[in-house]
Parts: C-alpha cells; structure tokens; sequence
C-alpha cells in the first residue's frame, strides 16, 4: 500500500492504523484487507500525531500548536490552541476516561486536556527532565507515561 504524502504520526484501533499524511490528513487503513481511506481532510505539516479513542480522532497540528479532536468521519468535536500553554504540540495519547496527554516539543511539558477540550493542566516541564519533548505513550494497565525528549532521553512517570 502506498500513501499520498510523507507519514508521521500513526495509531492502531481495532482492525485499522490511523495515520497523519503530510499535506494530506489522516487516513485509516483496514490491516486485514489493505484498504486505505482519508477520513480527515487537512493540509497536516510535518510532526503531526495521532490518537484514537472510542468514536474519536485526536491529532496535534505542530504548525498552529494545536490539538484537534474529530468524530470517526472527520467531523470537528473541538479545538485546543493555547500557545502559552501548549506550543508546538507532537506526540499524544488518550486514557480510558477521554482525557488527551499531549507533548508541547518548544513549551518542554506535557499538558492534559479534558474530553470536552475545555480545560487543561499542566502535568509535567522541564523542572521534571523535558527538553522539546516529542513522543508519548500511555500504558493504561500500569497508569504509566513515558515521555521521549528529541534529544534521545526519555522518561518514564507515575500518573494517578
């Protein structure tokens, strides 16, 4: 199979890989049949990511330091820009309750967002190791986040 445009961010749901296409959005694509779709049309820049939970898509958009959560037709739900607080988003994951974990690569932290996209807090800086934080992974089961730096670092935090 082949992709329209340079991939970054990819998720798995189920039987389908969620991918952000450079220029392009995001496609999804059947692991059992090969069968891609674009099921969000977007001009996406370079180090987007994706996360998908329940019905659900979440991308960050590093060119407008933005986290944008989706239905599963590409229909916008809600926005999250906040450059004072999250400013050139990468990496994110999504826990069990809707709540978006997002890496900001410049601010060096790792915001949480709520899932209505409303409210937000500061989980983690640069006070606890970040530097242009750029990967994350939520391990649900164990309520653990590991963060990866850019500058091959990672860490692994206890969330509650």
């Amino acid at each position: 199979m082949e992709l329209p445009g340079r991939p970054y961010g990819i998720t798995r749901d189920h039987d389908s890989l969620y991918v952000c296409v450079e220029g392009r959005g995001i496609y999804k694509i059947n692991i059992l049949d090969g069968t891609t779709a674009r099921v969000i049309s977007c001009n996406l820049p370079i180090c987007s990511y994706v996360s998908v939970f329940s019905d659900k898509i979440y991308y960050t958009n590093y060119e407008y330091s933005s986290v944008v959560c989706c239905d599963k037709n590409g229909s916008r739900v809600w926005i999250f820009e906040d450059k004072l607080v999250l400013d050139e988003p990468e990496g994110i994951s999504v826990d069990n309750n809707g709540h978006v974990f997002v890496v900001g690569e410049k601010s060096s932290n790792v915001v949480i967002i709520s899932n209505d996209g409303k409210h937000h807090k500061q989980l983690l800086t640069k006070d606890d190791g970040l530097r242009s934080p750029s990967a994350i992974f939520l391990d649900k089961e164990n309520k653990k986040l590991l963060v990866a730096n850019s500058s091959k670092s990672a860490f692994v935090f206890n969330i509650l």
